[in-house]
């Protein structure tokens, strides 16, 4: 959300991921995917950042590079990303 300090929380989740995938929830308040990944540069220069627009991209990039994927954002995120991932948990 364009109202928390983002900058704060990147410097906690940073350490303890080896790439991020910046997108945005479907909702006025976000910070855009580009936005955010703008602010993981300036934080770290040398990580790896990938923006998604779309949740479902984000969800599907996430997943085709690794299995085990932390999402962080505000609820409107989860929610979104819940929805990408039943169908394939009944697959």
């Amino acid at each position: 959300m364009r109202d928390k300090d983002a900058d704060a929380i990147l410097r906690e989740l940073l350490p303890v991921t080896s790439s991020v995938i910046a997108t945005a929830a479907a909702t006025p308040r976000a910070l855009p995917a580009a936005a955010l990944a703008a602010r993981v540069r300036a934080l770290d220069a040398h990580r790896s950042v990938t923006e998604c627009a779309d949740v479902g991209a984000a969800v599907d990039a996430a997943l085709s590079a690794t299995r085990t994927v932390c999402v962080a954002g505000s609820i409107f995120l989860a929610g979104a990303v819940r929805e990408r991932l039943l169908p394939r948990r009944s697959a």
